[in-house]
């Protein structure tokens, strides 16, 4: 991937963005996506002012490729959750990249698949309790649980932190997980499993 992004600075424009800034918001017209190069980016849809998190984007990832295909608006909004460095890129000089150079039309064939789950996720996620979506989400994310804040967790499974604060307490009262300055512990990692089958 990084032979491949040093390609794709020769045609786009490399942009620093500082935690809180926004990115593109939903509703502009796409002129341009992104290559997430560092930090992260929280993608977002705010039905009736309440903001409803569609995913978290961290490097290597394009961002916003969809819309500036099919060169029409941009369907969600896009935050930096920390410092990012992203690559803008402008679609048709991509174009003329992907007409010189097939893998790269294979790349980002790979990268639309990759939103394809994304969606999938989340529409199998809205037909299950929270409890279930927090143990699943715990389960699959035991490595980095010591990095991701409770708030973090909140936001990214949709919900209040006072609504996912329940549920850390009634999981922790039954011994299956357990917190330490906050972060999320596995207690019993053979129970959360049994939960969900």
């Amino acid at each position: 991937m990084r032979e491949f992004v040093k390609k794709l600075e020769k045609i786009g424009t490399k942009r620093l963005f500082k935690k809180g800034n926004i990115v593109f918001y939903e509703g502009e017209r796409a002129k341009s996506f992104f290559l997430l190069l560092s930090g992260c980016v929280r993608v977002y849809k705010s039905p009736s002012n309440k903001e409803i998190t569609l995913h978290l984007f961290e490097p290597l990832n394009f961002i916003a490729e969809m819309p500036a295909f099919k060169q029409g608006f941009y369907p969600a909004s896009a935050v930096c959750e920390s410092n990012c460095e992203l690559l803008e890129l402008e679609f048709s000089a991509f174009k003329a990249l992907c007409e010189q150079n097939v893998e790269f039309s294979l790349m980002m064939i790979s990268s639309l698949f990759e939103k394809i789950k994304i969606l999938e996720k989340e529409l199998s996620q809205a037909c299950v309790s929270l409890k279930e979506r927090f143990v699943r989400y715990v389960l699959d994310n035991e490595l980095t649980l010591p990095r991701i804040s409770q708030r973090q967790i909140a936001t990214e499974l949709n919900t209040r932190a006072e609504s996912l604060s329940r549920v850390i307490k009634e999981l922790k009262n039954a011994a299956l997980i357990g917190t330490q300055k906050g972060k999320i512990q596995i207690l019993d990692k053979n129970a959360l499993q049994d939960m969900l089958f």
